[in-house]
Order: C-alpha cells, then sequence, then structure tokens
C-alpha cells in the first residue's frame, strides 16, 4: 500500500510537470532564463567557417546544460514530493537547487555579480508566479474561467524578458561591486520572496468565496495582491537597474583616482627628472672648470697639488642620481621615484633588486604595485615623529618562474597592534584605502600570494607573483 502510494505520488509529480501546462512552462521558463542570464558564450571568430562551428559548439552547450538541469530538478523535485506535501517546498526548493548548482559550478562571473543576479532572478520569477495566481484569482472570482492556465503560463513566461534584462544591463562587467549592494539586493529579494510566499499562504482562506455571493471578498482580495506583487517586481528591477549604475559610477570614480594617482607619479617622475637634468649640467659645467684647473695643474708640474684636488674632488662626490640601478628601466623609473619621495621626506632605503632586464609581468602591474607598497611604506614612515624611519625594499626572481618581492617598513609603536588592518587616517577613506585591493587584486591576476606581517617592529609586506602564468 505504501508502495503504491509513494509510485502514485512520484507519477503524479511527473505528469504535473512535464505535460501539465504550467508545470512544464515554469520549468523551461526558469532554465532557460538561467542560461540567459549566466551561460558565457565563446567569442566568435570573423571567418565563416569557424564562426558557424563555433555556434554549434554553444547550441550544442546550451541544450546539454539544459538537459543536465531539467534532469536534476525532476530528480530533487520528485523525491521532495515523495517525501512531503509542502508545496511551497517541492515548488521552489528544486528550482533553488537547479539555480544555485548552475552559477556556482557553470558559470565563471565574479562572486558578487553571481548573487546579485541569482537573488533578482529568482525572486522575480517567483513573485510573477504569484502574480499569475492572483489574476487568475481575479478572473475565478465570478465564475470560472477557462483561461486559468494560460494566464498563469504567460504570465510565468514573463521570467524570459527578465533574464533579458539582466543580460543587457549585466552587472558582471564591472569587477569592483561594492559589498553593500549585494546585502541591498539579498534583503529586497528575501522581503520580496516573503511576501509571495506570504499570498500563496494565506490567499487559500479567500479562494472559498469563489464563485459564491460572496465572491467579493475574494476579488478585491486577489485583485489588490496581483497589483501588489506587480509592484514588488517593479520595485525589484529598478532596484538592480540602480545598483547597476552604482556599480558602474563605483568603478568608474575608482578608475579616474588611480588615472589621478598615477597622472601624480608621473609628473613627480618628471619634475626629479628635470631635476636630475639641472644637476647633470651643474655638474658638467663644474666639471669643465676642474678639467681646465686640473689640465694647469700639470702643464705647470704641480703634482702634489693635483693629487690633492683629486683627494677633495672624491669627498665632494655628489650622491648619484639614480639609487636603484638593475638593468630593468622600467622597474628602476617606478622604484627610484619612490625612493625619492622617501627621501624627501627624510627617510631612509635600504634596496637590494636582483631582476632580468625584461619581465613578463606588464609595466603598469608592475608601476600599481610598487607604487602602491611603497606609497603606504611612506605614509607610515611619516607618521613617526621621533625614532628610525627605514623602508627595505627586496625584490628577485627565483627559478625565472616566481617574482618574489618583500617591503618593510618601520612602524610607529603605538600602531604596532592596528598596522595590520591596513586602515588609512586620510579623511577620503574610500579614495585612499583602495591600495592594498589593487595590490591584491594583482597578485590574484597572476596565481601568486601575498602575506602581511609584522616583525620585530616593522611592518612586512611579502608578495609573489608567478610569472609562468601569464600567456605570452
Amino acid at each position: 500500500m505504501f508502495y503504491e502510494s509513494t509510485w502514485d505520488r512520484f507519477s503524479n509529480y511527473y505528469t504535473q510537470r512535464c505535460f501539465g501546462l504550467t508545470g512544464a512552462v515554469d520549468m523551461l521558463v526558469f532554465i532557460f532564463a538561467v542560461l540567459i542570464v549566466f551561460y558565457s558564450f565563446a567569442s566568435f571568430s570573423k571567418r565563416v567557417n569557424t564562426l558557424k562551428r563555433v555556434i554549434w559548439v554553444n547550441v550544442l552547450r546550451v541544450v546539454v546544460h539544459a538537459a543536465v538541469m531539467y534532469g536534476v530538478w525532476l530528480l530533487v523535485g520528485g523525491l521532495l514530493f515523495i517525501a512531503t506535501d509542502i508545496d511551497l517546498v517541492i515548488n521552489y526548493v528544486p528550482k533553488l537547487f537547479v539555480l544555485v548548482a548552475y552559477v556556482i559550478f557553470l558559470n565563471r562571473g565574479s562572486v558578487k555579480a553571481r548573487i546579485i543576479s541569482a537573488a533578482t532572478l529568482f525572486t522575480i520569477n517567483i513573485v510573477l508566479i504569484e502574480v499569475g495566481g492572483s489574476l487568475t484569482g481575479v478572473l475565478n472570482a465570478a465564475s470560472a474561467s477557462s483561461i486559468e492556465e494560460y494566464i498563469r503560463a504567460g504570465i510565468t513566461a514573463l521570467t524570459l524578458v527578465v533574464a533579458v534584462f539582466l543580460r543587457v544591463w549585466d552587472i558582471d562587467r564591472y569587477k569592483e561591486i561594492p559589498l553593500s549592494t549585494v546585502i541591498i539586493v539579498l534583503i529586497y529579494s528575501a522581503i520580496g520572496f516573503a511576501l509571495a510566499i506570504l499570498r500563496s499562504e494565506f490567499m487559500s482562506y479567500f479562494n472559498a468565496f469563489e464563485g459564491t455571493e460572496n465572491y467579493e471578498y475574494s476579488y478585491y482580495i486577489q485583485l489588490y495582491a496581483t497589483i501588489a506583487l506587480a509592484v514588488i517586481v517593479l520595485f525589484n528591477l529598478a532596484c538592480y537597474f540602480l545598483i547597476y549604475y552604482i556599480t558602474r559610477s563605483y568603478e568608474r570614480n575608482n578608475i579616474l583616482h588611480r588615472s589621478i594617482a598615477q597622472m601624480e607619479n608621473r609628473e613627480a617622475m618628471e619634475r626629479i627628472s628635470e631635476e636630475n637634468y639641472k644637476q647633470l649640467r651643474s655638474i658638467r659645467h663644474d666639471m669643465k672648470n676642474r678639467y681646465a684647473i686640473m689640465q694647469g695643474m700639470l702643464d705647470l708640474g704641480q703634482y702634489e697639488e693635483l693629487r690633492k684636488y683629486f683627494r677633495e674632488m672624491n669627498k665632494e662626490a655628489a650622491e648619484p642620481l639614480s639609487q636603484v640601478n638593475s638593468g630593468n628601466i622600467s622597474l628602476d623609473l617606478a622604484l627610484n621615484l619612490e625612493i625619492s619621495k622617501a627621501v624627501a621626506y627624510g627617510i631612509e632605503t635600504d634596496t637590494r633588486v636582483i631582476v632580468p632586464e625584461t619581465l613578463p609581468v606588464p609595466d603598469l602591474d608592475m608601476d600599481k604595485i610598487l607604487t602602491n607598497l611603497l606609497d603606504n611604506a611612506i605614509e607610515a614612515c611619516q607618521k613617526i615623529e621621533t625614532g628610525k624611519k627605514n623602508i627595505k625594499i627586496d625584490i628577485e626572481t627565483v627559478h625565472d618562474t616566481y617574482l618574489v618581492m618583500e617591503i618593510s617598513n618601520t612602524v610607529r609603536e603605538d600602531r604596532l597592534d592596528t598596522a595590520l588592518s591596513l586602515e588609512t587616517d586620510k579623511p577620503d577613506k574610500k579614495m585612499h584605502g583602495l591600495g592594498s585591493k589593487i595590490v591584491d587584486g594583482i597578485v590574484a591576476k597572476y596565481k601568486g600570494q601575498i602575506n602581511r606581517s609584522i616583525e620585530d617592529g616593522r611592518f612586512v609586506v611579502k608578495a609573489m607573483l608567478d610569472m609562468s602564468s601569464i600567456r605570452k
């Protein structure tokens, strides 16, 4: 008896989902909505033959993904249908399971973008289903309607429109998504989902008035529910649209800030180069005079005076214009610029750089990681009122595979406990707190590792980039 009852429930579920209009439409619409939002198509070649091949490969992948989701949905839903009588669990858990599994395992977008898009798609789909239920309730209040299933299926199909909307305004194109936007979307989605569930749970009490002389009780409640749920759909779409533009503005502001910082570094480098040029001209003019004096001493046979003059010149020898000369021009320029800044603030620098003349890491990325690390080190040293101000720079390649950088700086004693928090004292924390994120992003880009620690009263950053991961 138990077997027959279980098998009947199992077969009834599959019949409803595979052959029932609303059940089948719900499954297919949601599956293809997921594919529209999260499937990443391969880039097409301009050659016709290659284009045809790539198109067919992608069509095959879409079909396979859809078939797998369809099978998993039926399996999970059937098992739940056997285990429980709760409609909400049977209808929504398999859908959520398929969505989460696809987003985690078969989508390559950023985690934050996946969470935002998945939460929005799932919530709006559930609310649309309840909109269809309320609208059919409005039509059935006075008399039974024969088009109930078609209306519910049509409303559910609007999920595809929502999916296209999410695809066109794809938030995944922006890499710097604020965490606050994720939290906002999750809160609004939870509210929308909860209201949809409340409608599903309580509307059955008013359905008893359908087709009776008291049908108004059901009619107006269903009408109000339809309007309220439709507003929720529009609100969730507006929320996503607003967050899309907030994220776009956030990333553009960060890009602008980095561009301004690079321009400031470039201007500082130009000023240093100009000073170096002036110094060279002064040295050249001075050397011409000194050569004339030495030539006169030599002509007069004043050899002892000439030796004394040479000793005085050695004592007066100017400091080198560049403190780093590894042979890697781009790296040397970035380091000498930062070292010049440090010297201007009275900060000692100890440098050891052993690198080849060229590195596979692009100059722009090297400039970003070095300037951000050294700017932070300079900022920390500036806070030291009394005591030693020192920055140590150690850069080398290991086995021509790894680029290893270690930059350490002295820290004010009362800030040793908070140094690892990476917080800035500058008033504009949002704009000036991006250095560590930029460095972490570059390290992750080259499949490297980074570690920050306090050692012997110094703040130490050790970063390693895997140069073999770079595609030439």
